[in-house]
């Protein structure tokens, strides 16, 4: 997909950007200021497509930044069949904040920003606006967040660097025009797992045949690496997963 970050500086510099109704205007200004000082020197991270996002959950212990200032960058498919391009720029200073930026048909919008003390708070962080709907989206889009991060900080993971055209680079100069930034893309070296031809013994032998998701795993203190998902089991027979949530009421 690249990076669209340097359309953003763009659009910021010739204010275009585009505003959610519930974000005050001192809050704007004090988001894009913070923009106007970052982005510039932010390393870019391409996340790629959130629909095709694996079906795990962060692991919090793995949730941090790789540098100070970064950009990352997904899509997906709107409800109407658009492209949609996900921005979000991550500062780490005295606190973590994460400044959510939206593109709809050419057109940006500050979606809003998540402020905590670490990355990897997943239980206590603010949300600007409080609105419930704008909420909900930007809790979503920080699952997604730590979801990449997990796997970026697991140790079977190269940051893979793509550096624009020299030709273009120098096009968008003579026309006074931000620079193409470079970003990086993620590759799992993923070996294939002995374990899964192991003996076992006892009550867990042959186990049935089932599907093991993808998750990170710690084979020591602070060293994590990447197991695939897999079918795995020789036993007879077969287990099949879903997942749900059952949200019960507390109104009397």
């Amino acid at each position: 997909m690249g990076c669209h970050l340097h359309n953003l500086i763009d659009a910021v510099r010739q204010k275009e950007l585009m505003c959610a109704d519930s974000i005050s205007d001192d809050e704007f200004f004090e988001m894009v200021r913070v923009f106007n000082n970052i982005a510039p020197q932010s390393i870019c991270f391409d996340m790629g497509d959130i629909d095709k996002f694996p079906d795990i959950a962060p692991v919090y212990e793995l949730v941090k930044e790789p540098f100070p200032d970064c950009w990352f960058e997904l899509n997906f498919t709107n409800i109407d069949g658009g492209q949609v391009v996900l921005g979000m720029l991550v500062v780490v200073r005295d606190q973590a904040q994460i400044i959510v930026f939206r593109k709809i048909r050419k057109q940006w919008m500050l979606r809003g920003a998540i402020f905590a003390d670490t990355l990897s708070s997943w239980q206590r962080y603010e949300i600007i606006p409080t609105s419930d709907i704008f909420a909900e989206e930007l809790r979503e889009y920080k699952i997604a967040l730590s979801t990449f991060l997990s796997a970026l900080n697991c140790n079977n993971v190269e940051r893979v660097e793509h550096t624009p055209e020299t030709k273009l680079q120098k096009a968008r100069q003579k026309k006074e025009k931000q620079p193409l930034f470079s970003h990086w893309t993620l590759e799992l070296s993923i070996p294939r797992s002995s374990q899964e031809n192991q003996i076992l013994n006892g009550i867990h032998a042959r186990p049935r045949v089932h599907l093991r998701r993808g998750h990170p795993r710690q084979y020591k203190p602070g060293k994590w690496t990447w197991v695939q998902p897999c079918v795995v089991g020789t036993g007879k027979g077969i287990v099949t997963k879903d997942y749900a949530a059952n949200f019960v009421s507390t109104e009397k």
